[in-house]
């Protein structure tokens, strides 16, 4: 089987969530953070034929880059996978499906959504770039003034310095999301952003809106809907 670019972009993208990852049977990838706050469930080109885990994604990543049009083989998936091309190859032995954090189902559907938006990736880059500059590690989905806005400040401090986009009317309850930039792993691209929150239960659902793409995550314990705050 041959393993195209697009394949390997989503394994890179998904070895920030998790270095580890249960390859299954079909044209699907799933990755599951060891803390379970963040899922991805990806659309590939390719379609795998056995069942095998990698340990160290970024390990087979690498080893893969050195192989130019990699071709992969899995007729010993039970021990190991062979990856080939123009002369070169690896070896490569799986781990033990037991090794791997595995999410209870490969995709989540929201009980409810309660407020909807679209992310542009521009705005997505520009506020990453804001928090990098106040050297922060959350970034923020409020409500103010009739407006729903995305964007960064120190939420420890009352008087923090700040960097906001506005996103979209809004004339919901108040709102205060705080989520984690390592939780937002997102792709390149444009994201329908949908937040779910009355069944008392926040939870985040990102879509692409060019490929068949999506992440789930928690918001941080400190988030907020009205009088609905995120259970620690």
């Amino acid at each position: 089987m041959q393993i195209s670019t697009a394949t390997l972009d989503v394994l890179r993208n998904f070895a920030d969530i998790n270095d580890s990852i249960l390859i299954t049977p079909g044209d699907r990838l799933v990755s599951f953070h060891n803390s379970g706050t963040v899922l991805a469930n990806a659309k590939i080109e390719d379609s795998f034929s056995d069942k095998f885990g990698i340990y160290d994604l970024r390990s087979f990543l690498a080893l893969t880059s050195l192989i130019e049009n990699p071709s992969l083989d899995t007729s010993n998936s039970d021990s190991h996978v062979v990856i080939s091309g123009n002369g070169s190859k690896f070896k490569f032995f799986v781990a033990d499906e037991s090794m791997i954090t595995v999410p209870p189902k490969p995709e989540l559907e929201l009980p409810t959504v309660d407020v909807e938006f679209k992310l542009e990736e521009e705005t997505l880059k520009r506020v990453l770039r804001a928090a990098a500059v106040f050297i922060l590690d959350t970034v923020q989905v409020y409500s103010e003034d009739g407006g729903l806005y995305f964007g960064v400040s120190d939420p420890k401090q009352k008087n923090s310095d700040s960097f906001s986009v506005r996103i979209s009317d809004y004339d919901g309850p108040e709102i205060k999301l705080i989520v984690s930039i390592s939780k937002l792993t997102l792709m390149s691209g444009t994201y329908k952003v949908g937040i779910s929150h009355s069944t008392g239960q926040i939870m985040l659902q990102f879509t692409n809106l060019d490929r068949d793409l999506r992440y789930w995550t928690a918001p941080e314990s400190d988030s907020y809907v009205n009088e609905v705050e995120q259970a620690a």
